[in-house]
C-alpha cells in the first residue's frame, strides 16, 4: 500500500514511497520510472531541488540525486559511493518532510515527536541538521512551510507555528512564533 504520495519537480510524474521503497510514476503514459528500494520502507517522500528525500519507517532519512532530463531517474553519486543517509536519524519514523518554496532547506518530522531543518540540498557538501525540536509532541502528523513559516501538526490536536522571520517572531496577541 501506499505510504505517501508527491507530485514530482514535473507535473506529469508522482513518486509514492511504499513498504518497499519509493517508486516515480508517469501520470501521462501509466507506467514506472524508476524505483529507489529500502530495507526499512519509505513513510514519506519529499522531491525537491532535484532531490528525491526517502523518510524511513526507522527513523531514517535519505537523500538521492535525480539525473535532469525528462524522465525519473537517480542521478551518479558525486561522494563515491557514500551514504546517501542523512545523519543524526529521528528515533522513529520519518512522517512528514516538506521544503520551503526557495528552497536549499528541507524540513523532516518525526513520529518520535521531534523536527529537524537540514541544509540538504547542496549536492557538493554532506547534509547537515541546522536545528532540531523534540519533546513537545506525543506523535507528529504532518508538516508544511513557506519563505518564513513552518507549521507541525500531531496526536494531541495542537498546530504549532513556528516562524523563522526574526522580525516576525510575535504574533499578533504578542505570542511567541520564533525558535527560542
Amino acid at each position: 500500500p501506499a505510504l505517501s504520495v508527491v507530485p514530482g519537480e514535473r507535473r506529469s510524474t508522482a513518486v509514492v514511497g511504499t513498504a518497499a521503497g519509493a517508486t516515480a510514476y508517469s501520470l501521462l503514459a501509466g507506467e514506472t520510472l524508476g524505483a529507489v528500494e529500502s530495507a526499512a520502507g519509505v513513510r514519506s517522500v519529499l522531491v525537491a531541488d532535484g532531490f528525491l528525500f526517502a523518510g524511513g519507517a526507522d527513523g531514517s532519512l535519505a537523500r538521492h540525486r535525480l539525473a535532469p532530463g525528462p524522465d525519473f531517474a537517480l542521478a551518479a553519486d558525486k561522494r563515491d559511493g557514500s551514504s546517501n543517509l542523512m545523519l543524526p536519524p529521528h528515533a522513529d519514523g520519518v512522517v512528514a518532510l516538506c521544503a520551503p518554496p526557495q528552497g536549499g532547506l528541507v524540513c523532516s518530522a518525526g513520529r518520535d515527536g521531534t523536527i529537524r531543518i537540514w541544509d540538504a540540498c547542496d549536492d557538493d557538501r554532506e547534509p547537515r541538521a541546522l536545528y532540531g525540536f523534540g519533546g513537545y509532541k506525543v506523535w507528529l502528523g504532518s508538516l508544511a512551510c513557506d519563505e518564513d513559516t513552518l507549521i507541525s501538526d500531531g496526536s494531541d490536536n495542537a498546530i504549532i507555528r513556528h516562524v523563522f522571520d526574526r522580525d516576525k517572531e510575535r504574533g499578533p496577541r504578542g505570542e511567541d512564533g520564533g525558535f527560542s
